[in-house]
């Protein structure tokens, strides 16, 4: 017991106990299995970290995780779950469909991203990229992602990017 002043505080309430839910998502009243709608309309991030890709090879950032962040990508172009590709010579590409550029905090990415895939505008096939670049893609399993270019990697022929992957992002 904490002593205030020599003497014991002279408040003595009791706090609710713990109900093991969080504080932030109230409990619907009736039935616990009924959907928060909030909770369900948040897009869920599946992965935001870097990665490299090394020149002339491709990533699957639907696939991306903790060790794939860390290792250099070892998949050639041909196979159909790339999702980006990258050389020295032509640039990032996606391996089916477009790249969009993006302007704009890391915050509100998400939504933005979903609206320039699904928006039916022509993106592009290919950029040279440059660090600070950021991109919108719709990835082979048909969630968006976003990426930023890096400040750079050890090696000339690698890419440094930051890659968010978002899964139930409402177009």
């Amino acid at each position: 017991m904490a002593l205030v002043n020599g003497e014991a505080p002279a408040d003595d309430r009791t706090l609710p106990a713990a109900t093991g839910r969080p504080l932030w998502r109230p409990t619907p009243s009736g039935s616990p299995d009924v959907e928060i709608p909030a909770a369900t309309t948040r897009p869920v991030v599946l992965f935001d970290g870097p990665m490299t890709i090394a020149g002339g090879l491709g990533i699957d950032v639907d696939e991306a995780d903790e060790r794939a962040a860390t290792a250099t990508p070892r998949t050639s172009r041909t196979s159909s779950a790339l999702d980006v590709y990258w050389d020295q010579k032509t640039g990032l590409s996606p391996v089916d469909g477009k790249l969009y550029m993006d302007q704009g905090l890391p915050q509100g990415a998400a939504a933005r991203c979903a609206s320039r895939a699904a928006s039916g505008q022509p993106g592009f096939p290919s950029l040279d990229v440059f660090p600070g670049d950021q991109f919108c893609l719709k990835t082979s399993d048909d969630r968006v992602a976003w990426l930023r270019i890096g400040e750079g990697s050890d090696r000339p022929d690698e890419l440094s990017v930051q890659v968010t992957v978002w899964d139930g992002v409402p177009s």
